[in-house]
């Protein structure tokens, strides 16, 4: 299945912040996340006949074939290729089920840091539990590989097995491999207009990791920037100064405060080369 453009993009949107929420949810309503996943679990049922399905949420599916492969699938990137192409929904559904089974080892190379909601990785606490850190109010940062399919976050266990390398080398393995794909450069965000930030392939909320983008003086020469974390491919970005455009950001937060595709519905703010959720 093809990867998303590489190509970042920040354009100045020339619409108000709320009508960009309603846009940003009719371009989805195609098909629904819940939709997308009733449909890939009838093509991997089809596929593997004696496959086990169960929903964690409307973004994972556990799968379990009779030889024991399987595992979590993270529907995310794949949804966000469909959005993309959505005249391409059954090859992305065939594709995605095929991939069922057996994964090959992880990689260096195929190493990458998300951003995420805390809650994405169920296993927290467990021998299963991820390579977690917490990033500011509900968000974290999560170690994960890039497969053809998707990106799954990755067991810490398995990774450590499989690399052999130690914690602070797989973290740093994947973030340097997260800046190669985040080629978006710093600009300046112009008063009274937020900005939008995305990149094709699902990693716009990444770039909070980024601290040399956020803290170059393009960024930082107009004071405080907030930053609206609206999905995991999408931020907008606003001066703080602006008082009536970031009072429609929190808006904006709370009328998809129950989208699957969002991360966190708190706004967060820069100040001194950290984040802080804007209260």
């Amino acid at each position: 299945m093809g990867k998303g453009s590489s190509k970042s993009v920040v354009g100045i949107l020339l619409s108000a912040a709320v009508a960009l929420a309603g846009c940003s949810r009719a371009e989805a309503a195609a098909i629904s996340p819940r939709e997308f996943q009733d449909r890939l679990i009838a093509e991997i049922q089809r596929q593997h006949p004696k496959a086990k399905v169960a929903r964690r949420d409307d973004s994972q599916l556990d799968v379990r074939l009779p030889h024991g492969e399987g595992g979590t699938l993270h529907l995310e990137r794949a949804y966000e290729v469909y959005r993309g192409n959505p005249g391409e929904l059954d090859v992305i559904l065939r594709n995605f089920a095929a991939s069922v089974g057996p994964h090959a080892p992880a990689t260096v190379e195929s190493l990458l840091v998300l951003v995420r909601h805390r809650d994405s990785a169920p296993s927290v606490g467990t021998e299963a539990a991820p390579l977690m850190k917490p990033l500011v109010g509900d968000l974290a940062a999560f170690v994960a590989v890039d497969r053809p399919d998707s990106y799954a976050i990755a067991r810490s266990d398995e990774l450590r097995s499989e690399l052999k390398l130690s914690e602070a080398d797989i973290w740093a393995a994947a973030l340097k491999n997260t800046r190669s794909h985040l080629t978006v450069e710093p600009r300046p965000i112009p008063a009274g207009r937020p900005a939008e930030i995305s990149t094709g392939e699902g990693l716009a909320a990444s770039l909070l990791l980024i601290d040399e983008f956020w803290d170059a003086k393009p960024m930082t020469s107009d004071g405080p920037l907030v930053v609206a974390p609206l999905a995991r491919d999408v931020l907008i970005v606003a001066r703080l100064s602006d008082t009536a455009l970031v009072q429609s950001m929190r808006k904006m937060m709370a009328e998809v405060r129950d989208d699957p595709n969002g991360i966190t519905n708190d706004l967060i703010v820069r100040r001194d080369g950290r984040w802080h959720v804007l209260r």
